[in-house]
Formats: C-alpha cells, sequence, structure tokens
C-alpha cells in the first residue's frame, strides 16, 4: 500500500510538466473469473467474485508526435473464491481457493474522445504487475483404487498466481464543472484481461473486472 501511494504521489508532482489536465480518484472494483473453452465431462471451473478497490492518478491530454494520449496509474486490490477440478481416465484433481491480489498498473490510453467537454472516452491497454498476493485453500487428488489425498495450498506452493497482467481497458467520465479549474468526474472502466492469472491452475484463467470511482480533475494550463 505504501509503494502503490509513493509512486501515485511521485507522479503527480511530475505531471504539470508534461499535460494539460491531471485527475485523482478512488473507488471500488469487482473481478470476475472467466476462461474462453467451456466446462466438458473432464474439467470444470467455478468462481465467486468479490469487491476490491483502487486508488489511483490520471494524465490527460499529453501532447503526442501526432495525437493526444492519457496515462494512469494505479494502486489495486482485488480478489475471489474459485474451485478448479480436472478428471482423467485413472483419477483426477480439484483445487478450491480464496485469493486476494495487489497490483500496481499503468493504463495507457492511445485512443481518447470527448464531447461537449464534458464526457471523455478512453481506449487502451492495462500493464499490471503483482506487489503482493495471499491464498488458502486446499488441493485434492484422488487415483483409483488408492484413496483421496488432501493438501493444503500454502504447503504446496509459494505463489498461486502469474506476476505479470496485460489487458485491454476503456473508460468513460463524466465532468462536472465545480469551478474554472476544478471538475468533479464520475467514471467507469472495464478491463479485459488478456494473459492468465494463475500460475498453479492449468487453464488460462484470465480476469474482467468493472470499476466504478469518482475523481477530481485540475485543470493545468
Amino acid at each position: 500500500m505504501r509503494l502503490g501511494l509513493l509512486i501515485i504521489i511521485l507522479t503527480a508532482s511530475l505531471s504539470s510538466l508534461f499535460s494539460q489536465r491531471i485527475d485523482v480518484y478512488g473507488g471500488l472494483n469487482n473481478n470476475k473469473l472467466y476462461i474462453f473453452s467451456s466446462n466438458n465431462a473432464h474439467t470444470s471451473f467455478q468462481e465467486s467474485p468479490k469487491w476490491g478497490g483502487v486508488i489511483g492518478i490520471g494524465i490527460s491530454d499529453i501532447n503526442a508526435v501526432w495525437h493526444k494520449l492519457r496515462l494512469s496509474l494505479n494502486f489495486e486490490k482485488y480478489g475471489g473464491n474459485i474451485r478448479y477440478y480436472s478428471r482423467g481416465q485413472g483419477g483426477g484433481v480439484s483445487k478450491e481457493a480464496e485469493f486476494d491480489k495487489s497490483i500496481i498498473s499503468i493504463d495507457v490510453y492511445p485512443v481518447n474522445f470527448n464531447i461537449k467537454d464534458k464526457i471523455d472516452i478512453n481506449i487502451g491497454i492495462k500493464m499490471s504487475v503483482m506487489v503482493h498476493e495471499t491464498f488458502g485453500g486446499t488441493l485434492s487428488s484422488w487415483r483409483h483404487g488408492q484413496g483421496v489425498k488432501i493438501y493444503d495450498l500454502n504447503d504446496r506452493y509459494d505463489s498461486f498466481s502469474h506476476t505479470f497482467y496485460f489487458g485491454l481497458q476503456g473508460r468513460i467520465a463524466y465532468n462536472i464543472k465545480l469551478s474554472e479549474e476544478y471538475f468533479l468526474a464520475p467514471q467507469y472502466s472495464y478491463y479485459l484481461g488478456l494473459s492468465g492469472e494463475f500460475s498453479e491452475i492449468p487453464k488460462e484463467i484470465k480476469s474482467m473486472r468493472h470499476y466504478f470511482c469518482i475523481g477530481i480533475v485540475k485543470k493545468l494550463k
């Protein structure tokens, strides 16, 4: 948590050199896991999403070579419960886990629209690194004629998740004028993960996240 706040503060101190608007925001996220392939007779995947949180800072109207960019830096927490089951001819394995992650992410928006100086629409990519993880649960395995063996996940694994993530992200914000320099900005973002979340589950399970935030925008120029 302290590392995320430090990075955000340092970014804010430098932002006035490069952009025309800066905003700070915070709110809730809801993480949902998904997998492209459907469940079949040999595998199944179930999950229960949890609410998490996010704080961040955005820098808008950055002058690039041929257009303007938006960048944002975030500290996020999210988690959930997951159950993965796989069965073969000679036996099977299931993993039930509860996980919580803290990540630092950078959002790069090369596609930006502004409608009547009130509505911002941004489309880009998110790149994240996990800085902390907690997990718990059980691994159960069985073979015909040998019974069931149950293990604690913390005894089996040092880490349950991948460290790096990337995906697509879209954002929409509505700017409510408070003064000539300040705006209130309710906003919604959606993330579609393209990289796997877990290192200890065979399937490529990915995340999609909904963000519901509110921010304060300041014009710098």
